[in-house]
């Protein structure tokens, strides 16, 4: 079936300039459950039988009747049952050709088998694809069981036979079909504002003692939900100044001033470079900026990669040879894993660490048997501690205790860096957690608070002649906590590995290929991130 993904894209049919609008798309053509055109319309060749049963058309876990707080944690799993049930429906569905249109599968992880999620051991990211497929499948279980609840509950008052026959039955409710629907929401899907009033949840507003807030406020105008916007999610994305911009209006209704719909406006950016008026050009394919996503967002979300392969003609013959992978992605960012030195011989100074590090924000792991680079950042933590303490002291040192932390356990955590962000907020105090010896351990302890309180440049001023600062003075980053960046960039790039993918088919290949592209671009970003801090820090010269 992988064999099947297509790519799809729009493309110009006449030259397109500057400020131009390319697409306008009103909330009718929008597939969202929430928005009342969705339950109103019938593609019955019979104009009389107009759909009015509005809950029959929904599939659970919809609920117009569920507090805001609440449903907003449910409504990206209404779009994808919403989506399950309207692809069931076939022909009888108001979006039968655009659900014709839909690529039967994906190249994110959710469609990556076991070898093909291996291949991301050299990212920070193979959790990430495991835990996506663990939640997929724990979703599934629950939205079954909730379609077989609805179909006993409205099978109850009309005898044997007599469940919705609109609903999608729970035998024909498969996982292919869930994960499809997925993997199709999350690489189409966009927060779309709608109007309340006009909107499925309008009856329950209207019928609220509160105006539909539970806390006794009246509800927004304007709400959020998740859907899909037909012909829209055929641009594909550019990270380029010229890509297309896009923005949401509102107008009235037939002149109607009680009444709203949202419009989708999908336009080229207004300010056009010198000499160059024109954006596109005809036959050209026309993109669109998805947002500031990292190229591991784009993976998981969009199945693809920001990057391209510089090749070369280097015969001179047009057989073009070679090649390298270039980031693309200005707004690229890498996971930095930050991990406790392993448990100290001096169990009082390891209890005041671990004390500081659940303070800011670590998270213990068991070593479970599998690889992982914790265990390596912890050593490298030690490594640089020893160090800078002249060789590990052994005054004053005390027997771990029975319950200690067990010398393979990690205590560990992670940041989103890149060049554009060199000390993001959390990663100085952790950086000086980790190497900090005894005196500054105790500082760290007495000010927790006020570490907490301090964005990351704050948090980096002058220190005392003794090395560690006074509770009035803060700790500052320096020659150590730099060679502590530098050696966790180390490990986490060489995870990347050089060889080539597997021989395998040409989909196992593609996704093998993916995940070392995505390597490849985590590797240049950690690169760059490293080369950014040590200029943030005056060391740009002498560091890389």
């Amino acid at each position: 079936d992988q064999e099947k993904m297509v790519e799809y894209g729009l493309f110009a049919t006449r030259d397109i300039a500057y400020d131009e609008v390319v697409l306008r798309l009103p909330m009718e053509t929008m597939m969202c459950p929430y928005f009342e055109h969705v339950l109103e319309k019938s593609t019955e060749e019979d104009e009389t039988k107009v759909v009015t049963s509005i809950s029959s058309l929904l599939p659970p876990p919809f609920d117009p009747n569920r507090p805001v707080a609440q449903d907003m944690q449910l409504r990206p799993l209404c779009l994808i049952t919403h989506l399950v049930n309207e692809r069931y429906r076939g022909r009888a569905s108001v979006f039968a050709p655009y659900l014709d249109t839909l690529p039967e599968c994906t190249s994110t992880p959710l469609y990556w088998g076991l070898e093909e999620i291996r291949s991301l051991k050299q990212t920070a990211h193979l959790k990430r694809a495991v835990m996506m497929q663990a939640k997929l499948i724990w979703e599934y279980v629950q939205a079954r069981e909730m379609i077989d609840q609805t179909h006993q509950e409205r099978s109850k008052g009309g005898g044997a036979g007599s469940s919705d026959a609109t609903l999608i039955p729970t035998r024909d409710f498969t996982f292919e079909l869930f994960r499809w629907a997925t993997a199709t929401a999350h690489s189409r899907q966009n927060l779309i504002p709608f109007p309340v009033k006009n909107s499925r949840r309008a009856a329950t507003v209207a019928a609220s003692p509160a105006g539909g807030n539970e806390e006794g406020g009246e509800e927004a105008d304007i709400d959020v939900a998740h859907g899909l916007v037909p012909l829209w999610d055929l641009l594909n994305h550019e990270d380029s100044d010229r890509a297309c911009q896009t923005d949401v209006i509102f107008e009235r209704i037939d002149g109607d001033q009680s009444r709203l719909r949202a419009v989708l406006v999908c336009q080229t950016p207004p300010d056009a470079p010198k000499g160059n008026p024109l954006c596109f050009h005809a036959g050209e394919e026309v993109t669109m900026h998805y947002g500031k996503r990292s190229n591991a967002q784009l993976l998981y979300h969009s199945g693809f990669v920001n990057c391209i392969v510089e090749t070369s003609d280097t015969e001179g013959n047009g057989e073009v040879r070679g090649g390298e992978q270039i980031n693309r992605n200005r707004s690229d960012c890498a996971l930095l894993r930050v991990a406790l030195p392993p448990a100290e011989d001096d169990a009082g100074l390891d209890r005041i660490r671990e004390r500081v590090a659940a303070r800011f924000g670590f998270r213990a792991y068991a070593n479970q048997g599998c690889e992982h680079d914790g265990i390596a950042c912890a050593n490298a933590a030690a490594t640089i501690l020893a160090e800078n303490n002249g060789g590990t002291d052994k005054e004053n040192q005390t027997k771990q205790p029975a319950g200690a932390r067990k010398a393979t356990e990690v205590v560990m955590t992670e940041f989103a860096v890149s060049s554009h962000d060199a000390l993001p907020e959390g990663l100085s105090r952790a950086l000086l957690l980790c190497v900090a010896n005894k005196k500054e351990l105790t500082h760290l302890l007495r000010n927790m608070d006020t570490y907490m309180k301090l964005n990351a440049d704050e948090s980096c001023t002058e220190e005392s002649d003794e090395g560690v600062a006074s509770n009035s003075i803060l700790l500052q980053l320096g020659e150590k906590h730099l060679k502590l960046a530098e050696r966790l960039v180390d490990i986490q790039c060489n995870r990347c590995r050089e060889e080539g993918v597997s021989s395998g088919t040409k989909v196992e290949r593609e996704k093998e290929q993916l995940a070392s592209s995505l390597a490849l671009c985590d590797k240049e970003t950690l690169r760059s991130w490293l080369h950014a801090l040590c200029v943030q820090l005056g060391n740009g010269a002498t560091r890389v």
